[in-house]
């Protein structure tokens, strides 16, 4: 079976059942209540390991696959993280569910999302109360929405392509009807969830790591992964990639401050669109060692790579990693890339493959 089945399973079979998730959160893995009040989190490694036993019992433990290609491309041994078949298809999976178990009131959930994190929000809370409400951009591709629906959320799509309109509703709505926003990336408990378990499964499956290349949007995954990777080891190259279209986190750190909006051009890595927050962007400058920027006719090839030398059907914010060493990036070896998520829309990815005919 070729991966773009498998993928398209991935989004629909959700093997959890409901009945039980709930109940592993109302007795099993809650942490005390110091622990439960977010105002007072930070991330940390103690943060991430009190979060993984509830990320590990929703999510699976996706496969580490040494690339043959990539290793004679890059002339170091270099692997590739398979978070793109992950349950809802994406990581973003991951923080939600975090956010779920540490939360200590009985609001109505409402995010804003280019997709992928509307897909983990309504996974995180299916059987658990009120429908999230996820408000998404014009631009967000109809796969996700479609699953975001599929899975008993209630999706506005909201007339404006650009993500931060998307985020500045959702927030509005959460004021006016008192319900909490959950962020896709300013906030410890999705980085955690989201970076802090990935960076924790990196690190045991390819020990001998040496260089990470993770995308970067907001920066909530950078982040998390930066907390675990630098306290166990420290020596570790880590190179966020955005496009050159999604540009905020690596603007931000040109400037030396926080670009919290950013409206780019249309752009393949739509999943990565939009500003960075104050804190998303200190944990970077603390941790990250360099941003790179790749344009789209790269993406476009890093995703027509992986489908014809791995049969990896990815979306266009999954395949930046690939796309810096296709550019001529080159880091010492163990090499990791992250693979995040595999929902992309069918023309997008038929025009995508037939740019190379």
């Amino acid at each position: 079976m070729r991966h773009a089945e498998q993928c398209a399973k991935v989004r629909v079979a959700l093997p959890l059942d409901c009945s039980r998730f709930a109940t592993y959160f109302a007795k099993r893995h809650v942490p005390p209540r110091n622990l439960r009040e977010k105002s007072g989190l930070v991330l940390t490694e103690h943060l991430v390991r009190q979060v993984r036993p509830v990320v590990e019992a929703a999510t699976r433990r996706t496969a580490m696959r040494r690339s043959e290609h990539a290793t004679a491309l890059v002339g170091a041994p270099t692997w590739l993280k398979l978070e793109n078949q992950q349950y809802t298809g994406s990581f973003k999976v991951r923080g939600p569910l975090a956010v779920r178990a540490l939360a200590n009131d009985a609001r109505p959930w409402v995010a804003a999302s280019a997709g992928n994190h509307g897909l983990g929000v309504a996974y995180a809370m299916r059987g658990l109360g009120a429908p999230p409400r996820i408000f998404v951009p014009r631009s967000a591709p109809e796969v996700k929405r479609g699953a975001i629906a599929r899975l008993g959320a209630e999706v506005t799509v909201v007339d404006s392509p650009s993500y931060d309109d998307a985020e500045a509703q959702a927030r509005r709505w959460a004021r006016e009807h008192r319900a909490r926003f959950v962020s896709p990336f300013d906030d410890e408990l999705i980085m955690a969830g989201n970076g802090g378990t990935l960076g924790l499964e990196v690190l045991e499956q390819l020990p001998e790591l040496q260089s990470l290349l993770v995308p970067v949007g907001g920066g909530g995954l950078i982040s998390g992964v930066g907390c675990v990777v630098r306290a166990l080891k420290p020596s570790v190259r880590i190179v966020g990639v955005q496009s050159q279209a999604t540009c905020a986190m690596h603007d931000s750190l040109q400037r030396g401050t926080a670009l919290t909006r950013h409206q780019g051009p249309a752009t393949l890595a739509e999943g990565l669109e939009g500003g960075v927050s104050a804190r998303s962007f200190d944990y970077v400058k603390r941790w990250v060692d360099d941003v790179r920027l790749v344009p789209e006719a790269q993406i476009a090839a890093a995703m027509r790579w992986l489908w014809q030398q791995h049969d990896l059907r990815v979306e266009g914010s999954a395949a930046v990693g690939i796309a810096a060493l296709l550019e001529g990036l080159r880091l010492p070896g163990p090499v990791c890339v992250l693979l995040t998520g595999c929902n992309v829309d069918e023309n997008t990815w038929k025009r995508v493959l037939e740019a190379s005919t």
